[in-house]
Parts: structure tokens; C-alpha cells; sequence
């Protein structure tokens, strides 16, 4: 591993931090802290101590070292805590940022309360799932590509992946088409969510919930299905009405994270 000790640290947002129960929230490509999260800050921060990162690459954080990979995103969240003196927390983690959390849970499984995970892209766990092998191979494809699609050609196949045209069209016709496009080249330095080991849940025994939407792509829900049921610790949220943009499906995944944190 690198020695972090002459690295940039990330830009984050503490939040209330008079609030003794403390959301560590991390969230996935194509986006930053504020733009994933920024519902939940609306909603949530009166109450919780909320800490947001841009991870390594995106936002307002430093882009080096590189290449990025799940461990450093890690470090880097680790060393956020060291700094902000926080003990113990909840932990959410929406989409690769899911795979980080389930990394920090690794290195940090007395401190965390709860773990939330939002349809991370745990590839390995299901390679021989028709849906997932066929969402493997066109990610992966992607990213091989990447240098010659560059960072819209990315985005808009990633996108049509996951969501489908006519989605992709409304997407891209919106202002977060921009956003997103800033935040695709990223990708391009980055570890490829399917080589993350299939035993990195093997030992986590911490309260754990699993959330998926209805409306996302298959191989996404079949790996939360085998998450929920590999982690005996573990229940499955299933929001019958959400796509793979879980933190946006307002109010009800606020209502099932609450549920889950306060249960």
C-alpha cells in the first residue's frame, strides 16, 4: 500500500456537528458529495452529524495519487475521521461508494453502528448471472474503451446501460448531464469495480442493510439479493419505485434509512 502520509487529504463536509449520532456518507461515480447527497443535507442534517467526502478524483478533492482504487478511498475516509475525532457512526455507501464502505467495514467494524449499502456493483459475487456477466462485460468494455470513447462516449454507454435510452436522452437534455460529464474522467483512472474480491464480506458480522431499487437494472438487484443474503447480519430494503439513484427517491429511502438507523 502507498504511504498516505504526504498525500492531499479530501475535501469534506462536516455538518451539525453538535449531533452526537454521526452519518458517514459515501457516494458513487459520475458524481461528488454535494451532488449525491445534497437531498439527504436538506433533509437530514438538522438532526445527524453528517460527514460527506468528494473521494479522490471527484469534486473538489485532489486527483492524485493515481491510479485510484477501493483501498485508497478507504484511507482517505479513515483519515477524515482520525481528523473530524469521530468514534463511531453509521455507514452509507451508494454504488462504488458502496464498495468503500464495505472496505472501511473491513478495517473499521467496531466503529461502525450500522451499514447501509446502496446497489454496490459487487460484481464478483454472481460471475456466472446471465445479468450480471452481461453488465460485467459492458462496463468492463467501457472502460477498456475509455481513451477512445473519452469521458461523454463513457458516461452516455454507462448511463444507457443502466437506465436505458429514453432516460439517457432525458439525461442528457438536463443540467446534470454537465455535472456528470465532469465527473466521468475519474472513471478512467480508477479500479474496476469487478476485480474487488468476492470474500470482502466473508467475515463482516455488523448490523447491515441492503437496499435496492424496482426499477433498476437486474444484475444490480440480484447482486443486492446475494449481498442481503451471504451477510447473516443483514436485511434487504427493496423500494419498489426507485432506480439505481437510490438517495433521490425521496421520501421513502430517507424513511427506510432513518427506520434502519433508529431501529
Amino acid at each position: 500500500m502507498k504511504n498516505y502520509n504526504s498525500v492531499k487529504p479530501l475535501f469534506y463536509r462536516d455538518l451539525n456537528k453538535s449531533e452526537e449520532n454521526v452519518l458517514v456518507l459515501i457516494h458513487g461515480g459520475f458524481s461528488n458529495g454535494y451532488l449525491t447527497w445534497k437531498r439527504q443535507i436538506d433533509t437530514l442534517a438538522e438532526d445527524y452529524r453528517l460527514i460527506i467526502c468528494d473521494r479522490r478524483g471527484h469534486g473538489k478533492s485532489p486527483q492524485q495519487p493515481q491510479p485510484y482504487t477501493i483501498a485508497q478511498d478507504a484511507q482517505d475516509i479513515i483519515t477524515i475521521l482520525n481528523e473530524a475525532g469521530v468514534d463511531s457512526f453509521h455507514l452509507i455507501g451508494h454504488s462504488y461508494g458502496g464498495l468503500v464502505a464495505i472496505e472501511l467495514a473491513n478495517n473499521l467494524a467496531d466503529q461502525i453502528l450500522t451499514l447501509h449499502l446502496l446497489e454496490p456493483p459487487y460484481l464478483s459475487l454472481l460471475p456466472n448471472d446471465p445479468d450480471v456477466s452481461s453488465l460485467n462485460k459492458k462496463i468492463k468494455s467501457l472502460f477498456q474503451q475509455g481513451s477512445e470513447l473519452g469521458v461523454e462516449g463513457v458516461a452516455e454507454g454507462f448511463f444507457m446501460t443502466i437506465i436505458g435510452a429514453q432516460a439517457v436522452k432525458q439525461l442528457q437534455d438536463s443540467p446534470a448531464w454537465q455535472k456528470i460529464i465532469n465527473e466521468t474522467e475519474r472513471l478512467l483512472a480508477e479500479k474496476y469495480s469487478g476485480e474487488y474480491p468476492a470474500d470482502r464480506i466473508k467475515n463482516l458480522s455488523l448490523p447491515a442493510y441492503i437496499y435496492t431499487g424496482g426499477r433498476s437494472h437486474p444484475g444490480l438487484r440480484k447482486i443486492a439479493y446475494e449481498i442481503a443474503k451471504k451477510l447473516s447480519t443483514a436485511k434487504l430494503i427493496d423500494l419498489s419505485e426507485a432506480t439505481h439513484d437510490l438517495p433521490r427517491t425521496q421520501p421513502q429511502f430517507d424513511e427506510a434509512l432513518l427506520a434502519n438507523i433508529e431501529e
